[in-house]
């Protein structure tokens, strides 16, 4: 739960806590039946429009709690020090791959890149 309100915190300052753009772009907000990113988020690829998209879909099928969450669309799903026991490894974190086992952080979620 406290790594859920740091997102938030981290979604809704300013500018990035503590140097921290890499968090601060990766994070999803799920509020009220809306869906909320920061600029850079949507425009780092289509992946990440992508799965913005996924989720707003989902949303309106079906009723989803309020959450915060961040996402990897990397190919190998944050092998890079992110996910290995980096700082996503606190964070509810979706991701596309994990190119180093079921052991590297993330849910699965679909690569939206194939379905565009």
């Amino acid at each position: 739960r406290a790594a859920t309100l740091e997102l938030v915190e981290e979604m809704l300052a300013p500018e990035p806590l503590r140097g921290r753009r890499v968090i601060r772009d990766s994070v999803l907000l799920l509020l009220f039946g809306k869906v909320f990113a920061t600029r850079r988020f949507l425009d780092h690829d289509i992946k990440h429009q992508g799965h913005a998209a996924m989720l707003v879909t989902a949303m309106q099928k079906r009723r989803l709690g309020n959450a915060a969450l961040a996402h990897i669309s990397d190919s190998t799903g944050g092998d890079d020090g992110r996910c290995l026991g980096g700082h996503f490894h606190r964070y509810p974190t979706t991701v596309i791959a994990k190119s180093r086992g079921y052991g590297q952080c993330g849910i699965m979620v679909p690569n939206p890149y194939y379905g565009a």
